[in-house]
């Protein structure tokens, strides 16, 4: 602990450290002596028998990345607070039954004492539990957001058949997610908003399913799935536009693919036609780096040689296909699990404002790229990606609830302004607010604001400073999306708590979305809130607040 103390730079000084760098610093040495000594709980309890409710039903190990949050911080504080029983030193802890995270409890337990821990000093486990187990933070373990994937998936092309034909109809479309690797940290949050768009139209849940990562067959039965196939293609979570199988049945190989397109021309008597393969991400073998093989570009020519049967003629019909003519096919293959193929034809879905009851925020990839080139950046940004998420979600919740188009919009802690920026660019609201503590902060969006391009609306953006811990005024808002300060560098989750709060308090009736890793879960209840969707997203979590509907 000594090193790592003088490893800060005024700590090699022989000035002070910051309580929040030390604390951190703590726990690293306490992990590390976890690690190094997995049987230290058993042979405390046997040298010292007046610690030994400290570690009541601890089993000797080590901890890992997959050991849950709440049980690794107990048994670092358990270990902290025998290592300091036992040292030279005497120390006492302080119990505050309000403290917000093991962080805040470890902090208390560094103060010293003339006299030595009182023999009647509460279970501190009992105040432990009430700070890492409670039911508003989401997440056990570093990598719980990871999404959790269907255990019944298709494996082959067999398997995958006889999940599509499952579904009674034969008007069956495919519906591909945006951030679903392994390590996309947006994963939950782009099904969550697909699932709450399918959940508000009314979609039955037995016509969709997903038969591979990321890709969804639905079965449009009713006019409930008619409306959700004209809404996705504007959900951010979407990322093309929907396609239609031609057959349920799925291809075992690129060959049986091949030979079964010329067929489908005939069929349509396309004068042109345009194919796209959209293939699964593979893990990238290094032996044949730079050159990589492209299976794509080889189901491609096969599919090409079949149709003009002469290898002489390829390169002909490769040219006409660019030309689009009046019955002009574009046909997509896509791999599914285990090398299976399914052949589509995207095509163009028409979208009914007048008849839509939810309408998404969802912004186009040339937007997110313009707003990648904006003059401010800062490490806490948002993603664009994941602001059109929470903004499309909360959206559609607010019409959800009031049964109409929402009006204003609230950023109450803008930042550099993405999330203001998404709800401008996507025409959903009338009039957009924007406002921070930091006046530096508000300057610089402005400048992100005024280099945005014009289509994006970005310049009618209402900002100014304000402090989201104290009263509106007169300001009205139907949703209100916010990034609050959050994370150890702030020191406490006090902040962005108050600020949470006082928007519920402000807004009773508007629906509130917060991007943090923990909500003050009792008081919104008291406030007359509750959760209508959550999800983990890497260290934070979303959180989607709608007022108590009365029983």
């Amino acid at each position: 602990m000594a090193d790592r103390f003088v490893k800060h730079p005024e700590g090699s000084k022989g000035g002070s450290v910051p309580v929040a760098w030390l604390t951190i610093a703590c726990e690293k040495e306490l992990l590390r002596h976890i690690r190094y000594f997995p049987q230290y709980e058993q042979d405390m309890s046997q040298t010292s028998p007046h610690l030994a409710y400290l570690f009541e039903g601890m089993l000797p190990g080590t901890v890992t990345s997959q050991t849950p949050k709440a049980l690794r911080k107990t048994r670092m504080a358990c270990r902290l607070i025998a290592l300091m029983a036992e040292a030279p030193g005497t120390f006492q802890l302080n119990s505050q039954p309000n403290t917000e995270t093991a962080k805040d409890f470890l902090c208390d337990l560094i103060t010293l004492k003339q006299s030595g821990m009182p023999k009647a000093c509460n279970n501190p486990l009992d105040t432990l539990s009430s700070l890492t187990m409670r039911p508003n933070a989401i997440g056990e373990g570093r990598r719980a957001w990871r999404r959790a994937l269907p255990s019944e998936m298709p494996r082959n092309a067999s398997e995958l058949t006889s999940k599509i034909c499952r579904l009674p109809q034969a008007d069956v479309w495919v519906l591909l997610l945006r951030c679903q690797g392994t390590r996309s940290k947006e994963a939950q949050l782009m099904v969550l908003e697909f699932q709450a768009a399918a959940t508000g139209l009314g979609v039955c849940a037995s016509s969709l399913h997903e038969v591979a990562v990321g890709m969804f067959a639905l079965e449009v039965s009713g006019q409930a799935e008619a409306k959700f196939l004209q809404l996705a293609r504007h959900l951010t979570s979407v990322r093309r536009p929907p396609i239609r199988l031609y057959r349920p049945e799925a291809f075992p190989t690129a060959e049986a693919l091949a030979q079964y397109v010329p067929e489908i021309l005939t069929q349509m008597k396309a004068e042109s036609w345009w194919l796209e393969v959209e293939l699964r991400e593979t893990p990238t073998n290094h032996a044949s780096l730079p050159l990589k093989h492209c299976p794509g570009a080889v189901l491609a020519l096969k599919v090409t040689a079949h149709v003009a049967n002469v290898a002489s003629h390829t390169v002909e019909k490769l040219q006409e296909c660019e030309e689009r003519g009046e019955n002009h096919l574009h046909l997509v293959a896509l791999e599914a699990n285990g090398g299976a193929l399914l052949l589509g034809q995207e095509v163009p879905v028409e979208l009914n404002q007048d008849e839509l009851q939810l309408r998404p925020c969802g912004l186009p990839l040339a937007w997110h790229q313009s707003w990648q080139s904006r003059p401010f950046h800062f490490s806490a940004g948002l993603d664009s990606w994941v602001a059109n998420a929470v903004v499309s979600l909360a959206a559609m919740e607010s019409q959800q609830c009031s049964g109409f188009v929402p009006i204003n919009f609230l950023d109450p802690c803008c930042g550099s302004g993405t999330l203001a920026a998404v709800a401008a660019a996507s025409g959903a609201f009338t009039r957009v607010l924007a406002r921070d503590v930091d006046a530096k902060f508000v300057e610089r969006a402005k400048e992100n604001f005024a280099s945005a391009d014009a289509q994006s609306r970005c310049r009618l953006i209402d900002i100014n400073v304000h402090d989201g811990s104290t009263s509106f005024g007169e300001i009205q808002a139907d949703v209100i999306v916010v990034n609050p300060p959050w994370g150890w560098r702030i020191g406490s989750s006090i902040a962005s708590e108050k600020i949470i709060l006082n928007l519920c308090h402000e807004f009773p009736n508007a629906v509130v979305a917060v991007i943090c890793p923990e909500i003050p879960l009792s008081e919104l209840v008291d406030a007359h809130f509750e959760i209508r969707w959550s999800c983990p997203l890497g260290q934070s979590a979303v959180w989607i607040l709608v007022p108590t509907r009365p029983s």
